[in-house]
């Protein structure tokens, strides 16, 4: 099941149904209103922070304002006086000042096994929050595929997404390491361990490994 608020997306949803047989609706905050609420949560712990590093904080939290909260205040707590960069928000997402997820992330979609294992021997991430981070990131990569291979531009995806065109650009070019049948084959994989995971049937740091050589193993010749 792939979970969407189908604005804008009717061609996506329909081409997703197909393979997964279920789309349901789950209105979260988005676009505007998303950002309305984070600044909100900016004003109440008293941080003002540049465009890029605002940017980079409602990538990481991915609609999730209980998630955005704590980081708002993880990054209170840490930058203190001082005006907090992207840098620090990066670092302090999701891995409390160890290494980023985005090497790890940006490897998957490169296509790099070699690199994407290494950058995982580097973190120190919940894995409960490594997989659906990892999900996250195939379902926008198979988002992207779709709409560009439907012909729009990256622009106009960003449009529809309610996306940053900046971080558009970049899940086009790791797309194209993927055919759209191998993206939704990867989507699906992970929507099965997602369940298997509920249901405690798989480990999450297993399923994070099975799905990351399963969607980079590139098919022989």
């Amino acid at each position: 099941m792939l979970a969407s608020d189908g604005k804008g997306l009717d061609g996506l949803i329909s081409r997703v149904k197909k393979t997964e047989g279920r789309v349901a609706g789950l209105p979260r905050p988005r676009g505007q209103a998303l950002v309305q609420s984070v600044e909100e949560l900016l004003r109440e712990e008293g941080i003002q922070l540049p465009r890029t590093a605002a940017a980079r904080l409602l990538e990481q939290g991915n609609g999730d304002l209980l998630f955005l909260r704590e980081e708002v205040r993880k990054i209170a707590a840490y930058a203190g006086e001082e005006t907090p960069s992207p840098t620090v928000v990066t670092a302090i997402g999701y891995t409390g000042g160890e290494e980023s997820i985005y090497p790890f992330l940006d490897a998957f979609g490169g296509r790099n096994l070699a690199n994407a294992l290494a950058a995982l021997e580097r973190l120190y991430v919940d894995p409960n929050r490594l997989f659906p981070a990892l999900l996250h990131h195939i379902t926008r990569l198979t988002e992207v595929r779709i709409l560009r291979d439907d012909g729009f531009s990256p622009r106009r995806i960003a449009a529809v997404l309610e996306t940053p065109e900046w971080l558009v650009r970049r899940l086009v070019t790791q797309a194209k390491n993927y055919t759209q049948k191998e993206l939704t084959a990867a989507l699906s994989l992970g929507i099965e361990l997602d369940r298997g995971i509920k249901r405690g049937g798989v480990r999450p740091a297993d399923a994070v490994l099975k799905l990351v050589l399963a969607a980079t193993s590139r098919p022989r010749r």
